[in-house]
């Protein structure tokens, strides 16, 4: 089922979609694509950044094409700062992702990789640098954002 979130806070659960299906990435940033009935009464409702919960997961509409609904994980949390001359010094891929994450938030396999790297940005967000860890480290994530949970393998 999929849900969306008014301005109030509100959920709202859909009922008019059809084609829905999420297509798993390889760097975990899944999207989430469905068809919306345009002349139902909750298609003025959808609107590109409003947040939907489906799956377990927490997306934002990125795109609107008559129809069909685009959307991708909801990654705001992680792009609130903007860093500039970042350096993460030598840390393995558990101490980069604590660092980074914001409290709260469970590391399930972040002591897969045991090798110790150093991260630099000219200028990043915190996801800028969690997502470089992918290639640095060599590992994969499935994100749980309404839970605060991600899982590397």
């Amino acid at each position: 089922m999929i849900k969306l979130l008014d301005a109030s806070g509100e959920l709202h659960p859909l009922t008019a979609y059809t084609d829905y299906h999420i297509k798993h990435k390889y760097d975990g940033c899944d999207i989430m694509t469905f068809c919306f009935d345009t002349a139902h009464e909750q298609y003025p409702l959808l609107q590109e950044e409003c947040k939907v919960e489906a799956n377990g997961n927490s997306w934002l509409i990125k795109k609107i094409n008559d129809d069909k609904i685009d959307c991708e994980l909801d990654f705001d949390f992680l792009k609130t700062t903007v860093y500039a001359n970042y350096k993460s010094d030598t840390r393995s891929l558990r101490e980069v992702l604590e660092a980074r994450l914001p409290n709260g938030w469970v590391i399930e396999g972040g002591s897969i990789s045991t090798i110790r790297r150093t991260i630099s940005f000219d200028y990043c967000t915190d996801f800028d640098v969690v997502m470089q860890c992918l290639e640095t480290y060599g590992v994969c994530f499935v994100w749980h954002i309404p839970q605060k949970r991600i899982v590397v393998y």
